[in-house]
Parts: C-alpha cells; structure tokens; sequence
C-alpha cells in the first residue's frame, strides 16, 4: 500500500508543472473578471479565483499584460 501511494506521489509531482502551466495559460487566454485582488511577485504565486497584480522591480504590472509579456518573450 506504501509503495502504491509513493509511486502515485512521483506521478503527481511530475505533472505539477504542465498543470501550472496549463493555469498561467488559461488566465492569459480568457479574460476572468474577479473581485478580489492579490498582489504578488512571480507567477508561481498565483491563485484561483482572484485577479493579480504583480510587483516587479518596483513597477506594478496588470495581470494580462504581465502574462502577455511572459508569453510572447519566448
């Protein structure tokens, strides 16, 4: 039962980061409108259901245009 629940650990943790990502891709594709608001400063921290803004050096930047720099940089 040990050996079963540590291999499913593994398989979790591998699709951690396409399931972040996928997240980052979903909020730059489609525009959500939400009440709240966080302040962050890397796309890591992000949260459902809130819309963020993101420090960077000093400089506040909107949600969408943070995410459009992060995707058209690559």
């Amino acid at each position: 039962m040990g050996i079963l629940l540590l291999v499913k650990l593994i398989l979790e943790n591998r699709k951690r980061e396409v399931l972040t990502n996928k997240f980052i891709l979903e909020r730059y594709l489609n525009d959500f409108s939400y009440k709240r608001r966080k302040t962050i400063s890397k796309k890591e921290e992000m949260y459902r259901d809130c819309k963020h803004i993101f420090k960077v050096k000093g400089t506040y930047w909107s949600e969408k245009s943070y995410l459009k720099k992060v995707f058209e940089k690559k």
